[in-house]
């Protein structure tokens, strides 16, 4: 059973929570430098064996063992004032790597655009080719943001937070966020003008081992969660970009949109 949320110390100015489900290798507090300020609250959720790991490190402090979605699942749902406190919430997995300055970057550009849905860019392993960062560019408008490191404002976690534990390995959800969010109008995007990197090679974390041993296939689960919501094939694609240097926005304009990369 999951122990229940422990409040810390949360800030009463802060707006945005970054959240992350942290093993014994968590890079977690490379993100809180003590020397840096930060313009949000951690909620540190610990699937590990060592009693009392990280507890002192975020505003917020939980344990519960398995996979990341089902428990951010538990969170949301047994308490919601977390999703009526922060305009912005971060899930963020354990192995990447960014200071605090890039994190408030991230929640900073979200809120400041009215990004509903978004995540950075990423540098390192990565599964989805357009979440690598692309040159010159502040944001790019897309379809589909993943849940390596998805940002959620108020409005999004209220519509989205019930799916968090559709998927046991958490494959499949991302692509029934942005079915649940279009009713809405809502804004998508990748943020190349922050970037984070993933330190860690596809599918070698502990989450796959659990899935191994669990007899989990998450390529099945994935299939099945997005069939559950009526989604025949995963919508992938930029609809724009917003560039950081006017004149490349427009010669970005007149070049034939076939010739996108």
């Amino acid at each position: 059973m999951p122990d229940r949320l422990k409040q810390l110390k949360p800030d009463a100015g802060r707006r945005y929570l970054l959240a992350v489900r942290a093993g014994e290798e968590s890079l977690h507090r490379n993100w809180i430098d003590a020397n840096s300020e930060r313009h949000f609250d951690l909620l540190v959720s610990y699937f590990g064996n060592v009693g009392g790991e990280y507890s002192d490190d975020g505003e917020y402090y939980h344990v519960m063992t398995g996979p990341p979605w089902p428990a951010y699942h538990e969170i949301m749902r047994n308490n919601p004032h977390l999703r009526e406190k922060y305009d912005y919430v971060c899930f963020a997995d354990d192995d990447l790597a960014a200071p605090a300055s890039v994190w408030n970057a991230l929640f900073i550009c979200c809120d400041r655009h009215g990004f509903d849905l978004a995540q950075p860019a990423i540098n390192g392993p990565i599964s989805y080719p357009i979440t690598a960062p692309v040159a010159g560019l502040r944001y790019r408008r897309t379809s589909f943001v993943e849940n390596m490191c998805p940002v959620f404002s108020r409005r999004a976690l209220a519509v989205c937070h019930a799916t968090f534990g559709d998927s046991f390995s958490g494959w499949g959800i991302s692509h029934i966020w942005p079915r649940l969010l279009a009713k809405n109008g809502s804004r998508l995007a990748i943020i190349d003008s922050v970037c984070v990197t993933h330190t860690r090679a596809l599918r070698t974390g502990s989450l796959y081992k659990l899935l191994e041993t669990s007899g989990v296939d998450p390529t099945s689960e994935r299939n099945q969660v997005m069939a559950n919501h009526g989604i025949e094939k995963a919508d992938i694609r930029e609809l724009s970009r917003v560039h950081i240097n006017i004149w490349q926005a427009i010669l970005y304009r007149l070049k034939p949109k076939s010739s996108l990369t």
